[in-house]
């Protein structure tokens, strides 16, 4: 056998010994999971994660080892624990939702992650993606108030592209902290891109309110919403600043998501351009987060590495779509912000006094709760919404979409109202 066979031999060895002790581990997890149970516990734990975390990026440290590939490795073992402990995904209730549905033409659903576009954008005849971002950027200057660099702009075809390729680059290895209610599709991405999203929960009745979470070490990253894609809320100036200053004391990277900024109906923009990394796009206005394009915006350092990942990828937009993006962002979107507030007021008309809810800065969502709010019910009615828990720990609670079809909106929004009568 010569030297090679032989230290192939020893990394099989040493591969072979990694699956048994992972087994061993899952031994211990089912053990933990019974004594949590017994004593009352939550199967998960933040803390003591943030503990763990430390102690193997120490001795990934001292090894002289990659963090972000051993912590990828970490939040491989620890999605694993989660499974074993019987830990449930929120978004397993959308799953269960449409095998409840027995569908027909007569069900309203206002529970879509899709709506019918609000505007259609212009062809241009823009020659170069260079060119069609220096005026993307141009506008973008007049929205923010900031000074932008063209070249810490990096555009890419859908605003969830935009988001998975930050994720890749920023994201694996670290545990990166969401708000609830938040989308299934994003804590999904977390992991599948190698982070361990971490929820962090607000509560309703201070209409979503961002309040500092508990210490989860340093090195995270933070994404924030503005506006909320799920309830719609824009977030105040005080709120950002201290969330800016948590981000400060803690190391964590901040990256503001901003997919629905242009369906801010009042007025109030607050943004964290500048403080942080900007991930925005046209989609909502669109009809879908999936049709774009989108784009990126740093203070230049991280270019190269978006840049290199979008080509490698596949991802680059086209110039005219770009360039119907720097139209839309430049004074056209005005009439859909009109359209935004047409349907907030008809929602204050058709539910006040049926329901509670916080009055949404914009669409496409807002969520709604009642102590009699059942989703069986609303099936029953002919009504589908997408039921509060499957973006967090949210019962008698859903999401509605305000951005469907005006007949369909009103008639759904009569039948929620059904659903609470006695039966």
């Amino acid at each position: 056998m010569n030297d090679l066979d032989e230290l192939r031999r020893i990394a099989r060895d040493l591969m072979l010994d990694l699956v048994r002790i992972v087994a061993r581990r899952r031994k211990i997890v089912e053990r933990i999971a019974e004594e949590k149970g017994r004593a009352g516990l939550p199967l998960e734990n933040h803390r003591v994660e943030a503990e763990l975390w430390s102690a193997v990026s120490d001795e990934a440290d001292e090894l002289g080892l990659d963090e972000r590939t051993i912590g990828a490795i970490l939040w491989s073992l620890i999605r694993d624990s989660l499974k074993v402990q019987g830990v449930e995904e929120p978004g397993d209730r959308l799953a269960e939702l449409e095998r409840w549905i027995i569908g027909g033409s007569d069900m309203m659903r206002l529970d879509a992650d899709y709506w019918e576009p609000l505007v259609e954008p212009n062809v241009t005849d823009a020659h170069d993606l260079a060119e069609a971002e220096g005026e993307l950027a141009a506008s973008l200057r007049q929205i923010y108030g900031e000074e932008i660099d063209d070249g810490g702009l990096v555009t890419f075809p859908s605003w969830r592209e935009a988001v998975r390729s930050v994720l890749q680059i920023f994201g694996e290895g670290k545990r990166v902290m969401l708000h609830e209610p938040v989308h299934p599709w994003l804590t999904a991405m977390v992991w599948s891109t190698g982070g361990r999203p971490v929820r962090i929960r607000r509560e309703p009745e201070r209409c979503w309110r961002i309040e500092e979470p508990e210490d989860l070490g340093r090195g995270s990253v933070m994404l924030v919403e503005l506006p909320d894609y799920n309830t719609g809320t824009v977030h105040g100036h005080g709120e950002l600043d201290e969330l800016e200053g948590y981000a400060d004391r803690n190391g964590i990277m901040l990256v503001s998501l901003e997919a629905c900024r242009d369906l801010v109906w009042n007025g109030r923009q607050p943004s964290l351009a500048g403080r942080a990394m900007v991930v925005g796009g046209i989609g909502c206005a669109l009809g879908s987060l999936d049709r774009g394009p989108a784009w990126i915006l740093t203070d230049g350092r991280d270019v190269s590495a978006l840049r290199n990942l979008r080509a490698s990828y596949g991802l680059v937009p086209h110039p005219r779509d770009v360039s119907a993006a720097a139209f839309l962002m430049n004074g056209g979107l005005d009439d859909v912000r009109m359209r935004v507030k047409r349907r907030v007021e008809e929602v204050e008309e058709v539910l006040d006094g049926w329901v509670s809810y916080c009055k949404p800065d914009a669409g496409p969502h807002m969520f709604i709760w009642s102590n009699y709010l059942n989703m069986t019910n609303m099936l029953k009615t002919g009504v589908v919404v997408a039921p509060g828990e499957a973006f967090g720990g949210y019962p008698h609670s859903a999401r509605v979409n305000l951005l469907v079809r005006e007949e369909e909106f009103l008639l759904g929004l009569g039948r929620i109202i059904l659903s609470l009568s006695p039966r």
